[in-house]
Formats: structure tokens, sequence, C-alpha cells
């Protein structure tokens, strides 16, 4: 799958500057002409690894309804996760021997390996570009990145603070809706199958992970719909 170029933003005018500057230095002076030609640049490690990535301006400020619309988003899923294990652990403990139990557990697993795989080839394809912004913050902040890689199994969604680029934030968003998918829907028809046929009552537990799946489920997919119309209509301008 082919990713749309991303469009030109504050943060990739002054990575190409800096790098024309480096280059531009020679190699007369050393280690001493990159060093001055990098701190003639806006230090974007003075932000913070977080509070940067949601700097799409670039003027070193990041608001309240910044953080929340994105924090709010990475918590509901979050949310929706941790109620999934919780099911699948009380399935386990008081229905160790249904199919139902293992099917929870499965179900899970399946959809972090998914997730696994998107993150792994969403990677290797848009880190080739030298100016690649995703490239740029592996290479600047690799502890940050490593825990954010290994969180983002769960949802890739958390991903976004890999990068400051609209586009990669955009498409992380997207692929985070593989979770809702892979997991979401499968834990929404196995709760009501076993409700149905094997319970047959609605547990507290099931009522509070199926209306909370069901709502995430309706507001993740109406945003990846928005944001894949919004592309196209950028498309046809």
């Amino acid at each position: 799958m082919r990713h749309r170029a991303p469009p030109e933003t504050p943060q990739n005018k002054s990575r190409r500057a800096r790098k024309s500057s480096v280059s531009s230095a020679g190699t007369d002076d050393g280690r001493s002409s990159v060093t001055s030609a990098r701190s003639s640049m806006p230090d974007r490690r003075a932000g913070g690894f977080f509070s940067s990535a949601l700097d799409l301006d670039g003027n070193g400020q990041v608001t309240i309804e910044d953080i929340a619309t994105n924090m709010i988003s990475i918590l509901m899923s979050w949310i929706d996760w941790g109620l999934h294990v919780a099911f699948a652990v009380w399935l386990y403990i008081n229905y160790q021997d249904s199919i139902y139990a293992s099917l929870a557990v499965v179900t899970i697993v399946v959809a972090v390996i998914i997730n696994l795989l998107a993150m792994v080839r969403y990677i290797l394809n848009n880190t080739q570009d030298p100016d690649s912004n995703l490239r740029d913050r592996l290479q600047d902040y690799p502890q940050n990145s490593t825990m954010v890689l290994l969180l983002g199994v769960i949802n890739v969604e958390l991903l976004i603070f890999l990068s400051d680029d609209v586009s990669d934030q955009a498409n992380f968003r997207s692929l985070g809706l593989l979770t809702n998918i892979f997991e979401g829907v499968p834990m929404v028809c196995l709760q009501l199958a076993f409700t149905h046929l094997e319970l047959l009552y609605w547990h507290p537990l099931i009522i509070i992970s199926f209306s909370f799946t069901m709502f995430t489920l309706v507001l993740k997919s109406l945003r990846a719909w928005i944001v894949w119309y919004s592309q196209h209509i950028d498309d046809d301008e």
C-alpha cells in the first residue's frame, strides 16, 4: 500500500536547512564545523519527545486541545483493550474448560500480531527517504521510540509520537483502526455468543466491555472515514 507524500511542514523545511548547512560546512574544520552548523538551527529536543510530536505548527507551543484530543483517543483504546483482557481473564478463571476462554485469548494475540506486522511494514516503507520525519525521530530519540513501539503493538495509534508530520499521524490513526477491527469486532461477537448460548444473562463486566467497545468502534470508524475523505479532497484539489 503506497502512502501519499507528506505535505511541506515547518519541521521538514527546518530539517532540510539543517542538513544543507551541515553538508556545506566542508570537511576542513571536522566535527567543530558540523556542531556549529547544527547549533544555529532550532533545537527540536527542547520541546521533549512527546510534546514536540504534537507541535504540528513547529512554533514550540502545544495547546491543551492538541493534548486532550490525542490523549483521550489513545486512553479510550487502552481502556477498551483493558476491558477485553479483563473479560478474557474472567472467562479463564470461571469457565476454563469453555472454548470461549480460548477464543478470547486468541483474539487478543492475533490483534497484537497484526498490529506488529502493520507497524513494521509502515516503518520500513517510510524510513527510506533521508528527509523522512519518522526516520529522524527514530534516530534522535531511540529510547523513547523503543518504548512507543513496544506499546504500539497494543494499539498502533500510539505511534503518532514517532512523527510530527500531519500525514504520518493521520496514517497511524487509520492503522489504529486495525485493533478495533481484528480485536473489537471478534470480541463483541464472542461476548454476544457467550451471553446468549452459555451464560444466559448479561454479566456487568460484559455489559461494560460490550458497550464501550461498540462506542469505540463507531467513534474510531467515523474518524477514519473523515481522515480518508479529507485526504481525497486534498488530492482532488
